[in-house]
């Protein structure tokens, strides 16, 4: 597996409920510049974005926190409108990617924020530093 270098994916920061709308918020570096962004998703998204921000795979070091990078889709589940992601976890010295099942539109936001190549694609998002 080739590891990338985690400012070149995009980070998952935190996902919440407001006023009956379900959210996300992603950190982007481009061009050495780190943003964090805010975007819109359904409640499916909401949940397996939240169960991916739950998991603990290694030992619950203080002070350690954990960290989730998108790496990459890697297939569906035919005929279920699901998908299979690829989420590098980090915690101090250790990381290992995992796979989990998120919905379409979840997946193809992520795979959009991976491919954003200037801050200008990002205008339209509330920034959420």
């Amino acid at each position: 597996m080739t590891w990338f270098r985690e400012d070149e994916m995009p980070e998952l920061i935190t996902t919440y409920a407001r006023e009956d709308h379900y959210f996300g918020v992603v950190r982007k570096v481009i061009n050495g510049i780190a943003g964090k962004y805010e975007f819109g998703m359904s409640e499916e998204g909401y949940k397996s974005l939240k169960k991916i921000l739950e998991f603990r795979p290694f030992d619950l070091m203080p002070g350690l926190e954990y960290r989730y990078y998108f790496m990459s889709p890697v297939g569906s589940y035919h005929g279920t409108g699901g998908y299979q992601i690829q989420i590098l976890v980090i915690q101090g010295n250790d990381r290992k990617a995992f796979q989990f099942k998120v919905p379409q539109t979840l997946m193809s936001n992520l795979t959009w924020f991976m491919d954003v190549a200037s801050a200008d694609e990002l205008t339209h998002l509330k920034r959420a530093d």
